[in-house]
């Protein structure tokens, strides 16, 4: 086992946008028992501030968000490219926060693992970043599979739950009710992802991959995303039958 302190500082600077700074601090801890059970986890605090992030070079007014009645998005929608992570920023003057927690526990062998965890997802390579799955997104917790039965060969999937930010008007529950009013708390809807992933290498610097995704909405996750080898664009023609009773509209 181990535990270890995170401490960090990135430094961007140009003429046109100024400096840029990036802190994290944060603690990671890793343990493996008995060679087959990983268990690892960590929590970091970032904190990102700027003259290209702060009210008075970026017109955040252009962005006012009318539900959280705040001057979002000058993170999160900048004017210019960047290798910003893609999560719920906690928004201020001079930049923004968040915290980023991840974790997990997975059973490994030499042939493959199987897990539980809460990680970013990172596909495919790239000197930029990678153009399958970049690992700027938010960490999501998911189920994992990788199996590596021959060094030519690997097999990855995954089943993850989003976070979809999309209010449900049909799912809500009473928060408080009195004589004269109702309050209803309405949850988000449901979104999940699956995807699977064939890697061959036939040689040391030359890797081949096929595989496939999809999104989905439900109320409750769908077993058949849970095949890991399916290609499941078939899979959603058949799920999502309309029922012969009802008519389109016209």
């Amino acid at each position: 086992m181990r535990l270890r302190p995170i401490l960090g500082m990135d430094l961007d600077y140009n003429t046109k946008k100024g400096l840029l700074m990036h802190r994290v601090y944060g603690a990671e801890i890793q343990m493996d028992i008995a060679h087959h059970v990983s268990i690892w986890g960590s929590i970091r605090d970032n904190s990102w501030s700027g003259n290209g992030l702060n009210e008075t070079y970026y017109n955040s007014a252009a962005y006012y968000d009318p539900r959280s009645k705040t001057m979002g998005a000058r993170i999160t929608q900048p004017g210019y490219l960047n290798d910003l992570a893609g999560v719920q920023y906690k928004e201020a003057n001079y930049g923004g926060d968040f915290s980023d927690s991840r974790g997990g526990i997975s059973l490994y062998a030499w042939w493959g693992s199987i897990g539980v965890q809460r990680e970013r997802v990172a596909w495919g390579d790239a000197q930029h970043c990678s153009n399958i799955l970049s690992a700027h997104n938010p960490a999501v917790p998911m189920v994992t599979l990788q199996l590596t039965p021959c060094k030519w060969f690997q097999f990855d999937y995954f089943h993850a739950w989003l976070v979809s930010n999309v209010i449900d008007s049909t799912y809500w529950y009473i928060e408080q009710q009195t004589e004269t009013s109702t309050q209803r708390e309405y949850r988000p809807a449901n979104k999940f992802m699956a995807a699977n992933m064939f890697t061959f290498m036939p040689c040391k610097y030359i890797q081949f991959g096929i595989g496939n995704s999809i999104v989905y909405a439900e109320r409750n996750v769908q077993a058949a995303y849970f095949i890991p080898i399916a290609f499941y664009k078939s899979l959603d023609h058949r799920l999502l039958q309309r029922s012969p009773f009802v008519r389109p509209i016209i």
